[in-house]
């Protein structure tokens, strides 16, 4: 009997069709709901996924197709990937099921060849999650959160060379540097902010997390002192912090765009 894992925030629309894929002999399994942040589940159990689109989540309905697909295709290319919704298929789409009108039987939409994390996939009509994503990487078609980065890293390094090879005095330094580099620190800190929790329902969560707490921990080890202390700037562990949350934000880019 072929198992479907499912992501959806609306388990009564669910429950019909699993009633209607049970008498085909097909199990429909809840693999998440939506209503809640991303939790990691075990892939190796998973062999065909079906994500209801779009689906509520903080109060919003969102669309996540794209990034699933392009998800599933980078971590888990074996997975058969299946979108379900109320919007009519597309052109040039075969994995989409359109609950307004079902195939006959629909287990023939489950058991037809490929669907392996396609592209194109069918557009929902929530709130898309992957445009959203790409203007946090991006910035409004200003700078990318990466450029933010590299240039607090530049101005990092900037002091830390004034005050080592040059012997700059502390005012200085920060005067030349360090009040830039706070300043663009908080831009770094409000884009994370107006975007992180919306993103807590992608599978990229755990890395969303771990980001979270570096961030944290650099804002608050750091980034709060680093306009009193003389000592704060010139630690090898805010340069190390730094590079990691750039790797981590880095592998979140990679697996969703």
């Amino acid at each position: 009997m072929m198992t479907v894992h499912y992501i959806a925030s609306d388990l009564q629309i669910t429950s019909r069709l699993a009633l209607m894929l049970e008498a085909e002999d097909i199990v429909l399994q809840l693999l998440h709901d939506a209503r809640f942040a991303w939790a990691e589940p075990k892939w190796n159990d998973v062999e065909n996924l079906l994500l209801f689109t779009p689906f509520l989540y903080n109060g919003q309905y969102l669309s996540a197709e794209k990034i699933w697909a392009h998800y599933i295709r980078m971590n888990h290319p074996g997975i058969r990937f299946f979108t379900a919704g109320y919007s009519k298929v597309e052109s040039g789409v075969d994995n989409h099921l359109d609950l307004l009108s079902l195939p006959n039987p629909v287990s023939g939409f489950f058991r037809k060849a490929g669907a392996t994390a396609p592209h194109p996939v069918a557009t929902s009509g929530g709130l898309q999650l992957h445009d959203k994503l790409a203007r946090f990487f991006d910035g409004h078609g200003k700078e990318s959160i990466f450029d933010v980065l590299s240039d607090i890293t530049r101005l990092l390094g900037m002091a830390q060379t004034a005050a080592q090879r040059y012997g700059d005095s502390f005012e200085s330094v920060k005067e030349g540097f360090l009040n830039k580099l706070s300043f663009r620190w908080t831009e770094l800190k409000n884009r994370w902010n107006n975007y992180n929790a919306l993103m807590l329902c992608l599978p990229v969560a755990a890395l969303l997390r771990e980001t979270d707490m570096l961030i944290a921990e650099t804002d608050r080890s750091y980034m709060a002192l680093i306009g009193s202390s003389e000592r704060i700037f010139q630690e090898e562990t805010l340069l190390n912090l730094l590079q990691r949350i750039h790797k981590l934000l880095l592998k979140v880019q990679q697996s969703c765009l």
